[in-house]
């Protein structure tokens, strides 16, 4: 009998061993599953500003002196941009093209992630509000003792958070997006 109450005790033990084992396997399973999509960035306020910083970070990349006189190739525009500010941007790179760069909507493009030609640039101060696939962003842009506002709104696509538009800067609620919209067609 002892040894039935020992096995008995051990099939209970072993059972309960293999419920936490499967729940540890299933939550294995989850962590995996995001894991093979690394590049998976959380739908969360947090998101948006992890892919700010980051973004900024290679902001002041660009703007930083080069070191042994190599730029760094860093496109803003491709690695944080949605696909549709991609391809409002490659119709405003065809006019530019065609006007020989003579009035470019923008001589560089990083110009447009900070007022000033020189680093480093501090995102901080961030009010971010979610409404499903979309979200806008508002934080402050610091460079030393200056600093700006700056409205970004966002698409989460592919499963990263991306610009889609912003307020351009120097004035009133005027939309990045719209302003290249009427550059391609003058």
């Amino acid at each position: 009998m002892a040894v039935c109450m020992m096995v008995s005790c051990g099939s209970k033990d072993n059972s309960k061993a293999k419920e936490e084992n499967a729940t540890e396997q299933a939550e294995n399973a989850i962590e995996a599953e995001a894991a093979d999509d690394e590049d998976a960035a959380p739908k969360t306020k947090e998101g948006v500003i992890a892919m700010l910083r980051e973004a900024y970070d290679d902001v002041n990349i660009i703007l930083a002196p080069p070191e042994d006189d190599c730029e760094p190739n860093i496109d803003l525009v491709a690695c944080y941009c949605s696909r549709a500010f991609n391809d409002l941007v490659g119709k405003v790179r065809e006019v530019d093209a065609a006007k020989d760069f003579e009035d470019p909507f923008f001589e560089d493009w990083s110009r447009m992630w900070s007022f000033w030609d020189k680093g480093p640039v501090t995102p901080k101060d961030f009010d971010v509000d979610i409404d499903g696939d979309t979200a806008e962003a508002t934080f402050e842009l610091a460079y030393g003792k200056e600093s700006a506002t700056q409205v970004v709104a966002l698409v989460y696509e592919d499963g990263q958070w991306r610009v889609n538009d912003w307020e351009q800067r120097g004035m009133d609620a005027v939309s990045m997006v719209e302003k290249m919209k009427e550059y391609i067609e003058q």
